[in-house]
């Protein structure tokens, strides 16, 4: 019961942080500053979309494994998709982005949870 509660919470928070991230993209100019701000929203905003979806495929796909391990691996999931996007967009922002270095940070990061999921068994 306690984690379903810290899903809808943070099902919540990502509602929130979508919506704010619609309004201060409407309401500031993009200056260095304010695409600062616009990342730590953004990768937030993410990481509470991705934890809970994680959270309910890890599930349904592996049901025999422990309440806090599914847990945990959402929330390192979620993280890490988060951080991922935040790299990304920054990326994008510094016009440094190209379909090279996209494909192979998500390969390094989709690395770092399989080694991660090994470890954990």
């Amino acid at each position: 019961m306690r984690h379903r509660a810290l899903m809808f919470f943070l099902s919540f928070m990502a509602a929130l942080l979508w919506l704010g991230l619609v309004a201060f993209m409407h309401r500031r100019p993009p200056d260095s500053v304010n695409q600062a701000i616009f990342l730590v929203i953004w990768g937030a905003a993410i990481a509470c979309t991705v934890t809970p979806l994680s959270f309910a495929l890890n599930k349904r796909l592996n049901p025999l494994s422990g309440k806090a391990q599914e847990l945990t691996r959402a929330i390192r999931q979620g993280l890490l998709v988060g951080i991922l996007a935040m790299t990304l967009m920054a990326l994008r922002f510094l016009r440094l982005l190209n379909l090279l270095t996209a494909v192979l940070l998500t390969l390094i990061v989709l690395m770092v949870e399989i080694l991660a999921y090994l470890r954990s068994r």
